[in-house]
């Protein structure tokens, strides 16, 4: 992460001793301000949370956080303002998203900054008044943060899809979209549970993506397992996906 702007941290010059502009405060790490040492958690620690969720999900909290960070020093707010930041102060920083963002979205940063306190041992000011200021902000969305639900999927779509391939030949192309369209329809999966984002054999990874040995022989009703290394909620345990006989008949 490049690093932020913020007037905490007064840069000088060693040349001339000169203290640089307010408007120029800069710290290289958000992680790089001080902690409350005897209640802070130590790196193993702080490691072992972090795995707690996905790379891109651990990304977006450190944006949030950078977004916090940012915001106050735009405000002329030091150090001390925010750790921890006071109730008043996290009231102002969730006021700016109003008419901007969705609640849901407002409350997620704000979920950020909570944990980012109290990794370092602060205590969390938030209390009434901030809820009712997120509560808001939830209210004063703007029409662009609501979308239509999706239109569900239905077997229609997949005879539509399935009169435009050719399933009697030798087209492997063809037969694969059957087979994908149907396991994801059937077994309510992401395609991203089944499929790799790259062409390239070499890209394939097993340990996030099933194989041929993970669709499980039929049982007495004729119903197979799919097991899944990963998905979204299950990183490291993987699930399991049942497909009826019904269900697969349609690929014969």
């Amino acid at each position: 992460m490049p690093p932020f702007q913020h007037k905490f941290i007064p840069e000088t010059d060693q040349n001339n001793s000169q203290v640089t502009p307010p408007h120029r405060v800069h710290f290289d790490n958000h992680n790089a301000l001080p902690a409350n040492t005897t209640t802070t958690l130590d790196q193993n620690a702080r490691n072992t949370m972090d795995a707690a969720v996905s790379d891109k999900t651990r990304h977006r909290k450190l944006q949030y956080a950078a977004e916090f960070l940012t915001w106050a020093g735009g405000q002329g707010l030091t150090k001390e303002d925010v750790l921890p930041p006071s109730e008043a102060t996290l009231c102002n920083f969730t006021v700016s998203f109003t008419g901007k963002l969705a609640g849901g979205t407002a409350k997620a940063k704000v979920s950020v900054v909570k944990s980012w306190v109290q990794r370092r041992g602060l205590a969390w000011e938030g209390g009434n008044n901030l809820r009712n200021v997120l509560n808001g902000v939830e209210r004063k969305a703007p029409p662009s943060s609501f979308r239509d639900q999706r239109p569900p999927v239905k077997k229609e779509h997949l005879s539509i899809l399935f009169d435009e391939l050719d399933l009697s030949g030798s087209c492997g192309f063809d037969h694969a979209m059957a087979a994908v369209s149907v396991g994801c329809f059937y077994g309510q999966l992401r395609g991203g549970e089944i499929l790799p984002q790259s062409s390239d054999p070499a890209d394939f990874n097993p340990s996030s993506l099933p194989t041929v040995k993970d669709l499980k022989a039929p049982n007495a009703n004729g119903d197979r397992k799919l097991r899944l290394p990963k998905t979204k909620t299950k990183q490291s345990r993987g699930e399991e996906v049942v497909y009826s006989a019904g269900s697969l008949a349609v690929l014969k």
